[in-house]
């Protein structure tokens, strides 16, 4: 399974919390982390309070047991930003 989440509000890093009920986390440009081999979104973790400052941080995470092509993978992130952008307007 593929999956696009915000990393910071998936685990309740209480800074981007505040922004989200606030509203104000929509006003941020995006930041789309994509995983490396392992598919997870720990490697940037350190990295993504930072970030998150400036970006509405978001990731995609790739379960284990995802076999995928990169093809495959490819659609569902052109589809994702596809989505995204025509929900900015």
């Amino acid at each position: 399974d593929v999956e696009f989440l915000s990393p910071l509000l998936h685990d309740g890093y209480p800074p981007a919390v505040d922004e989200s009920n606030r509203m104000t986390l929509q006003t941020k440009p995006v930041l789309l982390y994509l995983p490396g081999f392992d598919g997870t979104v720990l490697a940037p973790f350190l990295q993504f309070p930072s970030l998150g400052e400036e970006f509405d941080v978001r990731a995609m995470r790739v379960s284990m047991d995802d076999r995928s092509t990169f093809d495959e993978l490819k659609a569902e992130v052109v589809g994702y930003v596809k989505r995204e952008c025509a929900a900015s307007g």
